[in-house]
């Protein structure tokens, strides 16, 4: 069995507890104040372990389609965690479990982006319909830290010691998703197609190499099975959720967070990490399709004595899949070269805290594929629902 971090890699690091500390003390309590939705202006927040992302959004009182909202969004933010390489010098997939494959890897990105409404979804106060141009720099420093030593500073990659990149992202998403923030139902469904660019002449290789595309189709979907009506009772709310994509990058230096990443508008990690219960990042391939599925179970709310909404726990089942194509070196146990199959399954354990969002423990358990340390099983803590 395995028992890693999403943030560290483990919890018993020294060197995690200064910006621990640091987050809890100055980042933690902004995050319960409440946005003034109505308002024009407002402030998305979308918190990471170790890090968080802004969106600074502000809606325009005359909008470019009369009748439609139009948000201009700047964007900002800075993360720092562990990942893993899972290539060797020659940048081509290793299993090797004698390999050291982590290293550290400290995040800034920022951008800017109008998102103009099409549609207007009148029961969520939203746009249901919506075309989205971004312009997003990502800056990354990779380190060896005391106890790593890992095979991407040996590697053949322009990018091994870290990278700067600016992309154009046209996008187009659909939204219906509604949540009770009462009884912690989701309901709805929503849809993403999108296309990223990082041409070679968008100053992108001043720190590192990239000259790429990157395309992306996928859906969620949220089927209600139970909802309380009233404050009595255990049970609140069960729901059925599902997520499936495919992500395709293409090019002559395609960089590390776009390779080992899964989506564009709002990217999560790839197949290995998508597929829980495998290390995150691994399985890089250039193109990955996954389908995610969950039955969610949400609890009553827990309160103080003052009747302050403190947390709202629950459990899920899940079963996880993946099938990837191009992944340079990788051999499947059927022969085949450069595509192959991953799905896990297991069960997470979840809290709402301060509506601030879900931190979740899951027990991911490998089905078709396997670790690299073979374990049966492992455990990991994260920041916020898989989807």
């Amino acid at each position: 069995m395995s028992f890693f971090s999403v943030f560290s890699g483990k919890f018993s690091q020294d060197k995690w507890i200064i910006p621990a500390a640091a987050f809890f003390l100055l980042i933690f309590p902004a995050l319960t104040l409440n946005a003034e939705e109505a308002s024009p202006f407002y402030i998305d927040r979308h918190i990471r372990f170790w890090g968080m992302d802004f969106d600074f959004c502000q809606v325009l009182d005359t909008g470019l389609i009369q009748d439609k909202e139009t948000i201009i969004r700047y964007s900002a933010g800075s993360s720092i965690r562990q990942l893993g390489y899972y290539r060797d010098e020659n940048d081509s997939y290793s299993a090797d479990s004698n390999l050291d494959y982590d290293y550290t890897r400290l995040n800034t990105n920022w951008g800017v982006s109008i998102e103009q409404g099409l549609l207007w979804y009148t029961g969520g106060e939203k746009n249901l319909l919506s075309l989205h141009l971004k312009y997003r720099g990502i800056r990354e420093w990779n380190f060896n830290l005391p106890g790593q030593d890992s095979l991407l500073f040996d590697s053949v990659r322009s990018d091994s010691d870290g990278i700067l990149y600016n992309t154009f992202i046209i996008s187009l998403l659909l939204d219906n998703v509604l949540l009770n923030r009462e009884s912690g139902l989701k309901k709805g469904f929503s849809a993403e197609l999108s296309a990223e660019a990082g041409p070679a002449w968008f100053l992108n290789d001043i720190t590192g190499n990239s000259d790429f595309r990157k395309y992306f189709a996928g859906v969620k979907s949220f089927i209600p099975f139970y909802e309380g009506e009233d404050s009595s009772g255990f049970m609140k709310a069960v729901y059925l959720a599902g997520a499936a994509g495919i992500d395709y990058a293409k090019g002559g230096d395609i960089p590390l967070p776009a390779r080992q990443t899964f989506g564009i508008m709002s990217p999560e990690s790839g197949a290995g990490g998508m597929v829980r219960g495998f290390e995150s990042r691994r399985f890089d391939s250039m193109t990955k399709v996954i389908n995610n599925i969950e039955l969610r179970f949400v609890m009553q709310q827990i309160k103080n004595t003052s009747g302050r909404k403190l947390l709202r726990p629950g459990f899920l089942v899940f079963h996880d899949y993946c099938f990837f194509d191009r992944l340079d070196g990788y051999e499947s146990s059927g022969g085949e070269s450069g595509s192959g199959e991953i799905s896990s399954a297991g069960f997470g354990i979840f809290s709402e805290v301060l509506f601030t969002g879900n931190f979740v423990m899951y027990a991911g358990f490998p089905i078709t594929g396997e670790r690299i340390d073979r374990d049966a099983m492992s455990l990991f803590l994260t920041y916020g629902l898989h989807f």
